[in-house]
Parts: C-alpha cells; structure tokens; sequence
C-alpha cells in the first residue's frame, strides 16, 4: 500500500509485522507468531484504539501504522452489531 501524508509525503506498506482485527465481541492482535485474543464488552473501537496505543508505546517513535477499515465496519458504528 501506499499512503500519502500531510506536506506530499508519501509512505510506503509491505506486508505486515502486526495485525489487530476487531469484531462485535472480541479483539485479536497478532504479532512475531503469537495471538491475543480479548473482549470488546461491547466497544470494539475502544479496544481497537487502546491496542493501538500500547503498540504505539511499545515501539520506537518512528513506527507509523497502516490499515484500511471494511464496509462492515459501519454496523459496528451504527447499532448493529450482530452482524458486523
């Protein structure tokens, strides 16, 4: 993937070293061959966002992150959670 920044700054992705999926009932991080997996209690972008934030601590300064969000991303947002 390429993404371009504020002031014409382009980035560039290649693969991944850390993945976070969130769903209507759990988060699952995945990193260097393991899996947590824990419970949104209902707030899946929350915990999304608090993962993020403790990569984020856990990293140097210039680590940047890149992701796109699904369609079904909306059920999350809009009280139908069921079938996001």
């Amino acid at each position: 993937m390429v993404y371009e920044g504020e002031g014409g700054v382009w980035h560039f992705a290649a693969g991944s070293a850390v993945s976070i999926t969130a769903d209507a009932g759990a988060r699952t991080a995945r990193s260097a061959g393991r899996t947590w997996t824990s419970r949104t209690d209902g707030k899946p972008l929350t915990t999304f966002a608090t993962a993020l934030s403790a990569l984020h601590d856990a990293g140097d300064e210039g680590r940047h992150f890149y992701g796109w969000a699904a369609f079904e991303l909306a059920h999350l947002l809009h009280a139908d959670p069921a079938t996001a």
